[in-house]
């Protein structure tokens, strides 16, 4: 672990003829880094709050916010996103924020009196204060994880607990990443991203990129023998498998186990098989793997120890938790030997159909047993007064055979037969959505509103007669949101289904879909009413084709009751308009 510091004493410790942040953003030395920190310090002491929640989306300006408070004694807040919802909800365990813009005034306003911008402006900075060694015991971060009921649950540490994992990640693998800059596909606001990201290179003297990657080109356009790609199975699914190989010197996965067929594609496009790490907020890092057969086990970290309970679920005892006894998690592992495991589901997302309790983790498995299934995911859904399990599901290449063969009707009728044998039948799923990828969140989760949304964008899949699924939205990669305005970053796919037929020789988007998806998407991120009135000054100015990435800009007007919309990408703006919406009667 040679070079690596204490974040107790890293500001007084890094050399100042280092890079903080390096790459694609731009480059920022120690020198000025400890300038940032120390005056923002200086600006926080001043203040009455004790409780800071850092909502900044440039890593840059993230770590001098997260090594300022610390060094002005206060506590570290973190959201798990930066939400406008989300963060009125967290907005009791905090008294200032502090940000770099992506919230409006209005909206900060709204929720505290105390916030702070960065950049810093230069007039009339404080004095800095003088860095002194931190007690790593007394600064606590506070991180929020949604857990099994979606509300924000509150999860505090020590930084003492991430300086111990900084070391055995160090240990573990300091001597590959030596001398790479590291870039990310994460954000910083979850545990994952705050280590692997952020404070694991400030400790060990690497340099990282100030903003992450959101798309897959900006992955496979800028790697190198010298970068270190930290990223999430979300991502590296949709790695375009024809693409021109581009080399990482290593590649980190964690969010979720990452299929065997992605770390073999991992393997041909960024020549080294992705290191997979398992933990959560609670715990921290757990265990690693890297999948060079399909079967390959996790093995712990080096200080963590392991039992398994009665119900199969594993238990640990770990310097990265707080206090010296065994923490119980959900997770249902199968032992290999003292330091080895295979993960075998959740144990606790449990449904209850007609008085029987299901496991939709039990479910997934058995489905994804089936020869002609590589992934599913399980979701309850009510239907008709009524709840049932449905399933999302992703087709082996023996499954796409077997539906040539038999049709898609009869298909469905094998799967539940096969099923019977090992579910009760009201866990059977009633229903089907066939997908290429399992939806995912940007820290590889799946998203529960989105695998739900596929079966009310759709008709039931179970019709003898039934045509392939539709595919009825773009792919959203990313989005930026305030109280009145959303910014989302939109993959035109080719499959969607509104391009057949418009037109055989020239394919575009419908200026009704442009339209449509302008309302659904404004219901669901910016809560407009249901009712549609009418539209004015609707302008279609370039085609929207297949493979297009488009940026879709919606800002609402309540008090006028008008959805204002603007699809742009970098050829120009393509179409925009105001929709008028009413709520019910």
């Amino acid at each position: 672990m040679t070079g690596l510091h204490s974040l107790s004493e890293l500001m007084m410790r890094r050399s100042d003829d280092q890079l903080v942040v390096s790459g694609l953003f731009g480059d920022v030395g120690v020198v000025q880094f400890r300038k940032d920190v120390a005056v923002l310090a200086a600006v926080l002491r001043e203040s009455p709050c004790q409780r800071w929640a850092l909502c900044l989306r440039d890593s840059y300006h993230f770590a001098v916010a997260f090594l300022a408070t610390a060094h002005a004694n206060c506590e570290l807040i973190l959201p798990g996103n930066l939400q406008p919802n989300a963060l009125k909800e967290i907005s009791g365990g905090f008294e200032g924020l502090l940000e770099d813009g992506p919230l409006s005034a209005e909206f900060v306003h709204s929720i505290t009196e105390a916030h702070i911008s960065l950049p810093l402006k230069k007039e009339h900075p404080p004095i800095p204060l003088p860095f002194q060694a931190l007690d790593l015991n007394q600064i606590i971060l506070t991180l929020y994880t949604s857990g099994s009921t979606g509300t924000p649950t509150p999860i505090q540490k020590p930084l003492a607990l991430l300086d111990a994992e900084i070391q055995v990640l160090e240990t573990l693998w300091g001597d590959v990443l030596a001398g790479t800059c590291l870039a990310g596909t994460v954000s910083h606001q979850h545990i994952y991203g705050l280590l692997f990201r952020i404070l694991w290179p400030l400790c060990a003297s690497r340099p990282f990129e100030r903003r992450i990657r959101e798309h897959p080109e900006q992955v496979m356009d800028h790697g190198g023998e010298n970068s270190t790609l930290i990223s999430s199975p979300a991502l590296l699914k949709r790695l375009d498998p024809t693409g021109s190989p581009t080399p990482f010197r290593a590649v980190f996965s964690s969010g979720g186990a990452l299929p065997f067929s992605v770390s073999q594609q991992g393997e041909n496009l960024l020549k080294t098989t992705p290191i997979e790490v398992f933990g959560s907020t609670e715990t921290g890092g757990i265990a690693f793997r890297r999948a060079t057969t399909a079967q390959i086990p996790w093995s712990l970290f080096p200080p963590i120890k392991m039992k398994c309970n009665t119900a199969g679920n594993l238990c640990l005892r770990s310097p990265f938790i707080p206090g010296d006894e065994w923490m119980e998690t959900a997770d249902r592992c199968r032992p290999l030997s003292e330091r080895t495991f295979l993960l075998e589901g959740r144990s606790d997302r449990i449904v209850k159909i007609e008085e029987k309790r299901i496991s939709l983790t039990e479910v997934e498995h058995h489905v994804q047993a089936l020869k002609w299934i590589s992934e599913a995911v399980a979701v309850s859904l009510e239907q008709s007064n009524r709840q049932a399990v449905c399933a999302i599901i992703v087709l082996s290449e023996a499954g796409h055979q077997k539906i040539k063969e038999l049709g898609r009707g009869r298909f469905w009728i094998l799967l539940r037969t096969e099923l019977r044998r090992s579910v009760d039948p009201v866990g059977i799923p009633r229903r089907y959505r066939v997908v290429d990828h399992i939806p995912l969140n940007p820290q590889g989760k799946h998203s529960l509103a989105e695998l739900k949304r596929l079966f009310l964008d759709q008709p039931p899949s179970t019709s003898t007669n039934e045509k392939n699924p539709l595919k009825l939205k773009p792919t959203l990669l990313a989005q930026e949101a305030d109280e009145s305005q959303i910014r989302l970053t939109l993959r035109i796919d080719a499959d969607i289904t509104y391009f057949e037929g418009h037109f055989t020789q020239f394919q575009l988007l419908p200026g009704v879909t442009q339209i449509d998806w302008a309302v659904e998407y404004g219901r669901e991120f910016l809560d407009t009413p249901p009712i549609f009135k009418g539209m004015e000054v609707i302008k279609f100015f370039k085609p929207i084709t297949p493979g297009n990435l488009v940026e879709l800009t919606l800002q609402w007007d309540a008090e006028k009751q008008k959805l204002k919309f603007a699809y742009c990408s970098e050829a120009g703006k393509h179409s925009s308009g105001r929709i008028l919406l009413a709520p019910p009667e």
